[in-house]
């Protein structure tokens, strides 16, 4: 604060508050409060604060991201909360080609359960990103690889994902049990077995 004039020269005192302090006391934590609540990053792998998908998807907010490195990852994983972006290893590399025979957990994230789903979608509160996965199981039908089941999945992207049936299995490699209104499938490969339905 500052003095503007002795009081025993001109018979008056005040003080002033500079502006810039009631603006920072006042508005400033308003306009940064946004970049502190906004979407999180949350990492998966081997040195990473998460070891597992799945515990990253269940520690996750609504609108973060869940960045996975290469590895092999044998979880069954169930995403019942959106919006969410799971972004693999290969996210933003179309699928086509990039796998021949066996995907490398090298270079892929894989997510290969020894039975059932890899992926199961349900949420009915906004748009699910899966990009840059290798998805293998042997799933069984009716279901698949990849599920959309108990809700619906509105806004699904499915990008640059590689998704096979295992095993022989009968399920299918993508199983729609729900709608997914504005979905879309890009840069995607789904591999059936002989006996898929």
């Amino acid at each position: 604060m500052r003095r503007l004039a002795s009081p025993a020269r001109y018979g008056f005192n005040f003080q002033l508050t500079p502006p810039q302090s009631v603006f920072a006391r006042n508005f400033l934590p308003l306009l940064f409060f946004p970049l502190i609540a906004g979407a999180g990053t949350l990492k998966v792998g081997p040195a990473e604060a998460f070891v597992t998908i799945q515990a990253a998807i269940d520690a996750a907010n609504p609108g973060d991201v869940i960045e996975v490195a290469p590895g092999l990852y044998a979880e069954n994983l169930t995403v019942g909360k959106s919006p969410l972006t799971l972004s693999g290893a290969r996210a933003g590399d179309a699928a086509r080609g990039r796998v021949p025979g066996v995907p490398d957990p090298l270079t892929e994230s894989v997510v290969a359960p020894a039975a059932g789903p890899a992926l199961v979608l349900s949420s009915a509160a906004g748009t699910i990103t899966v990009d840059g996965f290798s998805f293998e199981a042997p799933a069984a039908a009716p279901g698949g690889v990849v599920m959309v089941d108990a809700a619906d999945a509105p806004g699904l992207a499915l990008a640059n994902n590689h998704v096979r049936v295992t095993g022989g299995a009968a399920g299918a490699a993508l199983w729609m049990n729900r709608s997914a209104e504005d979905a879309t499938l890009s840069g995607n490969v789904f591999v059936a077995s002989a006996a898929s339905v």
